[in-house]
């Protein structure tokens, strides 16, 4: 085997055990003491009893609290709370907060594709590891909010807009349509966040590289981001 090969290798060797590393720190950063504690006021408290009471209606596309219809945020945080609630008991801090864990650790592996994508795999997985102990990030996913949900869904779609981008793939666009849709679905508006890099940069490419990225205007992707993401609101 050739040196260049050799050290090829103990780099691949590497990176794969920082990107190990990287997940299984995200996991322990989402996972360690969030059914230890009782939960903050006062949003916790009412993210959790409103998904408890959703639950208890029958009726999960109508978040309730307090018996009265509760119209502030879109269902889906409201849902993922309650399917936890489900799996270990109406009383559980596990079960409320136990959403935040797959959210938290699929952030953490689009952020590696994304920047796997965009420049190489060493970047992918230092990404995937800053991003695994950030502070400000774990945090939150250690807290019960609908914004842990809605960066996973940004995460989503920056990702399949990229890998669009690179290989002209329908079934990216698709994705990229239902990340958005997602996003409005956790919390309205700021699913549409991610537009506001896309937008600026599909111009730039139209402008003065005379790219047509018209593929991202696919009527199968609008129709899945307007089930997903805008229907709930008619």
């Amino acid at each position: 085997m050739s040196s260049e090969n050799l050290s090829s290798k103990i780099l691949s060797n590497k990176t794969s055990s920082l990107l190990f590393f990287a997940l299984i720190l995200s996991f322990l950063c989402v996972t360690l003491f969030q059914g230890s504690r009782g939960l903050y006021e006062t949003t916790e408290g009412r993210y959790a009893l409103c998904a408890w009471e959703t639950m208890q209606s029958g009726n999960l596309l109508e978040p309730v609290l307090h018996g009265k219809h509760h119209w502030t945020k879109p269902p889906l945080t409201y849902m993922a709370i309650a399917s936890g609630l489900f799996i270990f008991g109406d009383n559980s801090t596990w079960g409320a907060r136990f959403y935040l864990i797959p959210a938290f650790i699929l952030t953490v592996v689009f952020v590696y594709l994304f920047a796997k994508s965009l420049w190489d795999l060493p970047t992918g997985v230092i990404s995937a590891l800053i991003y695994s102990c950030s502070p400000f990030l774990v945090g939150g996913a250690n807290s019960i909010s609908t914004d842990t949900l809605l960066v996973l869904w940004h995460s989503l779609t920056f990702f399949a807009f990229w890998k669009a981008y690179q290989a002209k793939s329908r079934w990216f666009v698709y994705l990229f349509w239902l990340g958005i849709g997602l996003g409005c679905i956790t919390k309205g508006p700021m699913g549409f966040i991610p537009l506001m890099g896309i937008v600026p940069f599909c111009l730039w490419r139209w402008l003065v590289y005379k790219e047509k990225l018209w593929y991202f205007i696919s009527p199968i992707g609008i129709f899945i981001f307007l089930i997903v993401g805008i229907a709930w609101y008619f």
